[in-house]
This record gives structure tokens, sequence and C-alpha cells, in this order.
């Protein structure tokens, strides 16, 4: 049971096998580098120094996000030789009619150190990721009850916890857009890209109303803004990233969705269910 929120959880199977897997994958199959969980590093450990430089809880991370960290890899396709935080990416699939199953789809090695010598980029995915077809934290969105927001990249999906998804970029695939439409019919959106995307972020909304229209969902959709001081959601700090959430909440006059986004405030800077307890998805 989640002290916060009162919802019973249960584990859903992924495809994987160990925490991290090691080895050499094969055909179409997703491998982790070699790393260590985040919870097992100790309190002054580099990866979670650049956490608390980021304005984030440690702990949090560690408990909530299933967020690794891997000194170096050269086991699994992209090798990097730099210490980075590995993210897993899980995918929703539709295996049967009224059978979903949450499954890794791939991961993110985050840069936690400036490379001087300008060849190493900040965000590395695996080989063989179809980053158009995930959605960051998908499955305990899809537990949620309530609006929808809509972000760019995994530490700004860490702001907004539960009621929010990760796009991986600035654009909405057809895929996305299908999950979208799909798995979260009926609930407000909220886009919320960097604050100098504010274009982009009008475009995505309008495409996600033109698909909501075909399919006969009349659900609002809107765009938030960041605030002004700050590029974008990670760079906020918790509270101010609550603001920003309860401010674009505001627009659509409905104080049911103000009551149940405020109690996300103890889950946005304390405790968040794991990335793939999704009660109601089939193992």
């Amino acid at each position: 049971m989640n002290r916060n929120t009162g919802v019973a959880r249960r584990r859903v199977s992924v495809a994987r096998t160990k925490s991290p897997e090691r080895g050499t994958p094969g055909e179409h199959q997703i491998v982790l580098p070699p790393a260590e969980p985040l919870r097992e590093l100790p309190p002054t450990h580099p990866a979670l120094n650049y956490l608390r430089g980021r304005g984030f809880d440690p702990a949090a991370i560690a408990e909530g996000w299933d967020v690794y960290y891997c000194a170096g890899n050269s086991e699994v396709q992209p090798f990097f030789p730099d210490p980075r935080l590995v993210v897993p990416l899980f995918s929703v699939e539709l295996v049967a009619p009224g059978k979903k199953v949450a499954q890794l789809a791939g991961w993110q090695a985050r840069a936690i150190e400036e490379d001087r010598t300008g060849k190493l980029p900040n965000f590395l995915f695996c080989r063989g990721m179809q980053r158009n077809r995930c959605l960051y934290n998908m499955p305990a969105a899809m537990n949620a009850d309530g609006p929808l927001f809509l972000v760019k990249g995994v530490t700004d999906t860490w702001r907004l916890s539960t009621y929010v998804v990760g796009l991986l970029g600035w654009t909405l695939s057809v895929t996305q857009g299908h999950y979208i439409t799909r798995d979260f019919r009926h609930r407000p959106i909220v886009v919320f890209l960097d604050r100098d995307h504010e274009r982009e972020a009008q475009r995505l909304a309008r495409e996600i109303r033109l698909v909501r229209e075909m399919r006969n969902d009349p659900t609002p959709v809107v765009v938030g803004q960041v605030p002004d001081h700050r590029a974008d959601l990670a760079d906020c700090t918790a509270s101010e990233a609550l603001g920003a959430a309860c401010s674009a909440l505001r627009q659509f006059n409905d104080d049911r969705l103000m009551g149940i986004f405020r109690g996300l405030a103890p889950l946005v800077t304390q405790d968040r269910p794991a990335q793939w307890d999704v009660p109601g998805l089939s193992d």
C-alpha cells in the first residue's frame, strides 16, 4: 500500500532478467550496462552529489525511479568511458484484448561530469531502442487518475512524479500520440516544454487536440508556463515546479483537478511509486 495515495500496488513483470543484466544481448534484447543501484552508493558518491547539485533528493530518486550508476561501459553499445546515471525506460504494450504489459524498452545514460574534450554527448540511448515508441514514466502515469503533464525529458519528469510522462524529445511521434489518446482518454493534458520552446509546445497541444477530436474525446489540452527565471521544469525547485503545475491547471476551471493534484505534493518531494508498479496491468 502506498502511504501517500492509499492505493494498493503490485509488481508488473518486465522484459528483463537481472538488475542490471550483464553480457551480450541477443537479437532485439535490451540489456542494461553493468551498473549499481543508487541506493547502494555511499552518501558522498559523485553520482549523488550530481543529483544534489541539480536540486534533487538522491534518496527519493534512488528509491522511486529505478536509477543506476555506471562507472563506464564497455559491454553494451553504445560504449562510454565516463561515469553516468543509467535510466531504464519502459513501454506499456497491448499484447491481447484487455491485457497490457510493462516492458523494458531501452535506457538512457546521462553524464554526471563535464566532458572537457567536447566529444561525448550528455545523453546516450541504447542501441536498438526505438525512442519514438517510449514515454518515460508511462506505467506509473497510467495508474494515476487526474491530469497528465507532458514534458520533454527524464529530469523534467522527476519534478512532477506520478502525473507526468516524458517525450524524450521535442516532438510527438505517431506511436506516442497513439499511447496518449489510447491510454489517457478523458484526462486533461498540460504540455510543459522548455521555456524557449513555447512555439513547439503550442504546436504539440494542437496536434493532441486534433487526434482527440478524431477519437471523440473533447477533454481539453493546454500549455503550461515554466517560471520566468528557469529554463525548464528540471531547473525548478520542487515547490516552483508544483506552483507552475497548479497555475497551468487553473486553465481548466475545475476545482476537482486542483484537489487531486494538491495531493501530489508529498509525492513530488518525498515518496513515489516504483517505475513499473502498475495495478491493473496483467503480468
